[in-house]
């Protein structure tokens, strides 16, 4: 989709100053023991940059650092995402590759299709075929993940650790809410715990997403030291005016005339694990093929040594029983007792014990009391329900592991929800509901919570983003 700029283009300078005094508003209430200090265009370690730096000291000697990038309409290129071509084909090879090593491990152990029937060209010729179908499959499949739109301006953030991060972008950067490069940048933003700041043609910010209070990286990202550039160029002169640097410089231009610029490698891919793992699967798709294979192969069979080992394997096995066998069933007690159920009664009782375990596991209902952690409860739970009760149902999800994530996502909002099993009501159905808030006893009580939640809905949406549905045992 063409954009086209609008009247009034902010540059990305002006993006610059306008963030930097809302921080400084934005945090003017958070609690420290010295000034504010402000920066724009900083650098770090590793080729780190951050458009604008925000850092005051907290009590107990830490500092708060927050760190932003700009994005005006000349340079929106920063927030919308591209596709990882290259990590999408090795990850298509190595999903194809391992799902051939698995088809080479069922036609060995089932005879699929068998060597000794086939011969040698078939069996590669089916996973060669499997390969291609499941490479194929894979690329059409995953060409929308989110692990394969790389948005620079977040992939920027990845790269190292402070307090919040936040991307700040003019509003004539995306056509309008609706914008698929805005949605992505806005999901993505969710996912990793990015704010999101809208800088309207009248200069005014606008917040979109606050950034997550807890490092959704689980502290894998390394916190850098970030300078200003005239901090920089002092250091890199303080450094390089040392004697043994300019010998060696000097030695360095004698046989380097130009160096390429690593800053266009910088999120560039070398995929080693790819190539480790197709080289494994490759490995075991090939001892696979060579022990069906190997029974193939012609042997020429002394005559007197096979003899001779035919005679050593038969004393490896017990002698024969002296007497008879009698192989007429003996019962004891008798076969016909008068105690015995009827098959169905039986059927019955054991699709009983079954509905009973599957309401007692702990994962069919869920729910968060105080915003950060999930609970798990069992159907249990819900027994005590007296008449209707009523919940702001978010959407259903059809299993557990989805409805967690929605939950997860809703919580780093700030959001109170849950989730519960439709079994626990009816075993007829196995979706999972997730909801916003507590579960109320009336209706009334449901529609004003969802009033009161009506800044969830998205910009320009005529749908409902909350549904009152009452739910009774």
């Amino acid at each position: 989709m063409n954009i086209e700029p609008v009247n009034n283009i902010l540059s990305e300078q002006d993006i610059k100053e306008i963030t930097l005094s809302f921080l400084k508003g934005y945090y003017r209430g958070r609690e420290r023991i010295g000034e504010t200090e402000l920066s724009s265009d900083v650098r770090g370690a590793g080729g780190i940059i951050a458009d604008g730096h925000l850092s005051f000291p907290q009590p107990g000697g830490t500092w708060f650092v927050a760190t932003f990038e700009a994005t005006s309409f000349d340079t929106r290129m920063e927030v919308r995402f591209t596709q990882r071509r290259n990590l999408l084909f090795w990850d298509a090879v190595v999903f194809a590759i391992w799902g051939a090593a698995v088809w080479a491990a069922f036609n060995l152990v089932f005879h699929l299709a068998p060597m000794k029937k086939y011969g040698p060209h078939l069996p590669v010729v089916i996973t060669v075929s499997v390969f291609t179908m499941l490479f194929f499959v894979f690329h059409l499949a995953a060409a929308y993940w989110r692990r394969y739109r790389h948005i620079y301006a977040v992939e920027q953030f990845k790269q190292y650790y402070v307090n919040e991060q936040w991307i700040s972008v003019a509003k004539d950067v995306f056509y309008d809410s609706q914008d698929t490069y805005y949605e992505e940048l806005r999901r993505q933003c969710v996912f990793f715990g990015f704010g999101l700041v809208m800088i309207d043609k009248n200069r005014k910010p606008q917040i979109h997403l606050t950034p997550a209070r807890v490092d959704m990286f689980s502290g894998k990202r390394k916190a850098v030291l970030l300078l200003t550039e005239n901090q920089l160029v002092n250091r890199m002169r303080t450094f390089a005016d040392q004697k043994w640097i300019r010998d060696f410089q000097g030695k360095l231009t004698r046989v380097f005339s130009s160096a390429d610029p690593e800053f266009l490698k910088r999120f560039g891919g070398k995929y080693p694990k790819h190539w480790g793992a197709v080289a494994g699967a490759l490995l075991l798709i090939l001892f696979l093929w060579y022990k069906e294979y190997k029974p193939l192969i012609p042997r020429t069979v002394d005559e007197k040594l096979y003899a001779e080992e035919v005679v050593q394997q038969a004393r490896k096995f017990p002698k024969d029983p002296p007497g008879y066998a009698i192989d007429t069933p003996l019962f004891h007690p008798a076969p016909f007792l008068d105690d015995r159920i009827s098959y169905l009664d039986e059927w019955i009782e054991d699709r009983l014990a079954e509905k009973a375990a599957l309401r007692q596991r702990p994962r069919n209902a869920m729910g968060s009391q105080d915003g950060e952690h999930i609970t798990l409860y069992d159907c249990a739970r819900f027994r005590n329900f007296t008449g209707v009760k009523f919940i702001l149902m978010d959407a259903p999800y059809p299993d557990f592991d989805a409805a967690l994530l929605r939950i997860e996502q809703l919580q780093a909002q700030g959001i109170q929800a849950g989730a519960f099993w439709l079994g626990c009501f009816d075993t007829r159905t196995g979706e999972y509901v997730v909801f916003v808030g507590p579960i109320f006893n009336n209706q009334r009580e449901a529609l004003q919570m969802a009033q009161q939640l009506e800044w969830l809905r998205r910009d320009s949406s005529g749908k409902d983003f909350l549904t009152v549905k009452a739910i009774s045992n």
